[in-house]
């Protein structure tokens, strides 16, 4: 299973940006774990990304495949709404599935977060969750946004860890901001009693600024470097990737110290055993 926990941010013009947060660990039935699993997926050329909870093979083969489609241009034109977009994401996951064994009974979802690509500067956002439970044709349901920046779903098997801790996060003076549910998601990572939840932080996103797509987030976390779960060695550029501190903080990665200038997030809701 999994932690996924997606959430938005806001200021007075509308959704500025949406995330989400992953952790690496992939269990297997005999108890044994694999720490450096790629859960999170974004679209470098469009305003897609997207993450899965649940089973592991299927979701994961599909949504690598899936991206490198959308990038290379053989799913999107470049003028769908979100909703007509998660609709052919939708197809692409159920052809798929017609494929894989039918015995398949395993749970999983495929969260999908969107946002329109011609509305201006301040376009919309919408999150969708495909159910592949069911087998056949797949349900898609759009979720819900927050009204303030704050938590939008969170899945997986830590999911009631979560909710425990944010109920705490949710009353200190970090309450409805973005950077308050990465500090309560990486303070139940710390802590987490679930075998199944493990492994470094991933992280993708979302802003608004036109004429964008998705991002990768580098992640410094527990004093290393870590990329979509994987640790990073020393010899590389790591100017190529934006970098994010356990405070939510913009960092730089070589030095993996908070940029200069860069704003402080403290988190003030943070406590130890």
């Amino acid at each position: 299973m999994t932690m996924i926990v997606s959430w938005i941010g806001k200021d007075p013009h509308g959704i500025a940006s949406s995330y989400i947060a992953s952790d690496s660990a992939i269990s297997f039935p005999n108890g044994q774990v694999f720490r450096v699993g790629r859960k999170v997926f974004a679209s470098k050329k469009y305003p897609d990304i997207f993450a899965f909870c649940g089973d592991v093979i299927f979701p994961s083969l599909i949504l690598g495949q899936l991206i490198e489609q959308i990038d290379s241009g053989l799913l999107f034109f470049g003028n769908e709404t979100c909703s007509k977009r998660d609709s052919i994401v939708s197809r692409f996951v159920e052809r798929s599935l017609l494929e894989y064994p039918k015995n398949w009974k395993h749970e999983a979802s495929i969260l999908h977060i969107s946002r329109e690509i011609q509305s201006g500067y301040y376009p919309a956002f919408h999150a969708y969750e495909i159910d592949m439970s069911f087998g056949g044709t797949l349900p898609s349901s759009e979720i819900p946004l927050p009204s303030a920046s704050g938590l939008l779903i969170v899945l997986g098997s830590g999911k009631e860890e979560f909710e425990a801790n944010y109920q705490r996060y949710q009353i200190g003076n970090n309450k409805d901001t973005s950077r308050n549910v990465f500090h309560c998601f990486l303070q139940t990572l710390y802590e987490t009693k679930t075998y199944s939840v493990d492994g470094a932080p991933q992280l993708v996103g979302l802003s608004r600024k036109p004429n964008t797509g998705g991002t990768n987030y580098g992640i410094i976390y527990k004093n290393e470097r870590f990329f979509l779960g994987q640790p990073v060695g020393e010899n590389v550029c790591f100017g190529n990737v934006e970098w994010r501190n356990e405070r939510f903080e913009l960092c730089d990665g070589r030095a993996m110290m908070k940029k200069t200038g860069a704003a402080c997030q403290p988190n003030v809701s943070w406590h130890t055993k």
